[in-house]
Protein backbone atom coordinates (compact mmCIF):
# COMPACT_ATOMS: atom_id res chain seq x y z
CA UNK A 1 0.00 0.00 0.00
CA UNK A 2 1.38 3.40 -0.99
CA UNK A 3 0.80 6.36 1.33
CA UNK A 4 0.42 9.73 -0.38
CA UNK A 5 2.50 12.44 1.30
CA UNK A 6 1.77 16.15 1.32
CA UNK A 7 5.15 17.67 0.44
CA UNK A 8 5.80 21.30 1.35
CA UNK A 9 8.07 23.29 -1.00
CA UNK A 10 9.52 26.78 -0.60
CA UNK A 11 12.40 28.83 -1.99
CA UNK A 12 14.85 27.59 0.63
CA UNK A 13 14.36 23.84 0.23
CA UNK A 14 14.10 24.11 -3.56
CA UNK A 15 17.44 25.93 -3.53
CA UNK A 16 19.09 23.14 -1.53
CA UNK A 17 17.81 20.53 -3.97
CA UNK A 18 18.83 22.36 -7.11
CA UNK A 19 22.30 23.05 -5.67
CA UNK A 20 22.70 19.29 -5.29
CA UNK A 21 21.44 18.62 -8.83
CA UNK A 22 18.26 16.93 -7.57
CA UNK A 23 14.82 17.87 -8.90
CA UNK A 24 11.63 18.16 -6.82
CA UNK A 25 10.03 15.42 -8.94
CA UNK A 26 12.90 13.04 -8.07
CA UNK A 27 12.37 13.76 -4.36
CA UNK A 28 8.64 13.10 -4.77
CA UNK A 29 9.42 9.77 -6.48
CA UNK A 30 11.60 8.65 -3.56
CA UNK A 31 9.11 9.83 -0.91
CA UNK A 32 6.16 8.13 -2.62
CA UNK A 33 7.92 4.85 -3.47
CA UNK A 34 6.83 1.83 -1.43
CA UNK A 35 10.38 0.42 -1.79
CA UNK A 36 12.17 3.43 -0.24
CA UNK A 37 13.73 2.86 3.17
CA UNK A 38 13.05 5.41 5.87
CA UNK A 39 14.66 6.02 9.22
CA UNK A 40 13.83 8.43 12.04
CA UNK A 41 16.68 10.75 12.87
CA UNK A 42 17.20 13.56 15.39
CA UNK A 43 15.05 16.65 15.56
CA UNK A 44 11.76 15.20 14.29
CA UNK A 45 13.26 14.36 10.91
CA UNK A 46 13.37 11.32 8.67
CA UNK A 47 15.91 10.10 6.18
CA UNK A 48 14.65 8.33 3.05
CA UNK A 49 16.83 6.18 0.79
CA UNK A 50 15.37 5.15 -2.52
CA UNK A 51 15.50 5.15 -6.29
CA UNK A 52 13.92 7.49 -8.77
CA UNK A 53 12.01 6.15 -11.75
CA UNK A 54 15.21 6.48 -13.80
CA UNK A 55 17.16 4.42 -11.24
CA UNK A 56 19.04 7.26 -9.57
CA UNK A 57 19.74 6.49 -5.88
CA UNK A 58 18.94 9.39 -3.54
CA UNK A 59 19.13 10.17 0.15
CA UNK A 60 16.45 12.68 1.21
CA UNK A 61 16.21 14.40 4.61
CA UNK A 62 12.76 15.71 5.57
CA UNK A 63 11.12 17.49 8.49
CA UNK A 64 7.98 15.70 9.65
CA UNK A 65 5.31 18.39 10.05
CA UNK A 66 2.39 16.04 10.69
CA UNK A 67 0.92 12.73 9.60
CA UNK A 68 2.01 12.32 5.96
CA UNK A 69 3.05 16.02 5.83
CA UNK A 70 6.74 16.41 4.94
CA UNK A 71 9.11 19.28 4.16
CA UNK A 72 12.28 18.24 2.33
CA UNK A 73 15.42 19.85 3.77
CA UNK A 74 18.01 18.48 1.40
CA UNK A 75 18.69 15.60 -0.97
CA UNK A 76 21.73 14.16 -2.67
CA UNK A 77 22.70 11.31 -4.92
CA UNK A 78 24.13 8.29 -3.13
CA UNK A 79 27.31 6.95 -4.75
CA UNK A 80 27.21 3.32 -5.90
Amino acid sequence: MTVEHLVEWDVQNLGHLLAGDVSPSEVDEVLQSPTSLRKRIAGGRRKYHGRTLTGRRLSVIVDVLGPNHLRPRTAREVPR
